[in-house]
């Protein structure tokens, strides 16, 4: 009888210690399955995101400065003609402004104006990069200005999960394919963006645009 009540006793401490170990390693292993997954699936949503805004960015970019010189019409009294202007180190500005076309031409900014409407008046628009004042000054964005207005981030600012567009060149090529010499001559712009995360991952565009900046007719 006391043999039958002695195994009827129940688990030991020592049994109760190595199983409640066993069961914290058990836990502590699914959660950093699950910590890893969600680290994991955070990222990449970051990355799309990310990849998004830029794909966004190029194609606003291509769209807006494959229009300079769109409405010149050298023929036609009221509206304005085609941005003239000789290349000097690099940099191009028109001396005949107002004016369609690109207006300034350097390799890390470009402002192209073009009248769709055709009403003798000229949507300027610019890409650069510059500090933001919003980091403190010390994050280099990717711009978009809007006439005489201030730029502002092309590029989403998200926070923890910034872009920063550390690198932009354009360059400028004429019908010939060779390095355009003036800014009526230019055809192509092609442009050369390096974007970073804070992770300091690189992401390398390079991309080709042709533009109406074509000195005659209505294009």
């Amino acid at each position: 009888m006391l043999q039958q009540q002695k195994q009827q006793a129940g688990f030991t401490l020592m049994e109760v210690l190595i199983a409640t170990a066993i069961g914290m390693l058990v836990i502590f292993a699914l959660y950093g399955i699950f910590n890893s997954f969600y680290n994991t699936k955070r990222t990449t949503e970051r990355y799309v995101s990310l990849n998004t805004d830029i794909i966004t960015a190029i194609s606003l970019m291509q769209s807006e400065i494959s229009l300079a010189g769109f409405g010149n019409n050298l023929t036609q009294t009221g509206l304005l003609p085609l941005c003239h202007g000789q290349f000097l180190d690099d940099t191009a500005q028109a001396t005949n402004a107002p004016c369609v076309g690109v207006e300034f031409a350097s390799p890390h900014k470009i402002i192209v104006a073009s009248d769709g409407e055709f009403t003798g008046t000229a949507e300027r628009i610019g890409y650069d990069v510059y500090k933001s004042a919003s980091e403190n000054w010390n994050t280099i964005v990717l711009g978009r200005a809007v006439g005489n207005a201030s730029h502002s981030p092309l590029i989403a600012l998200r926070g923890a999960d910034l872009a920063l567009a550390r690198y932009l060149r354009f360059s400028y090529f004429n019908e010939n394919g060779t390095v355009a010499t003036s800014l009526e001559s230019i055809r192509r712009v092609k442009v050369d963006l390096s974007v970073f995360w804070k992770d300091d991952s690189r992401h390398d565009y390079t991309f080709e645009i042709a533009t109406k900046n074509i000195g005659h007719g209505t294009m």
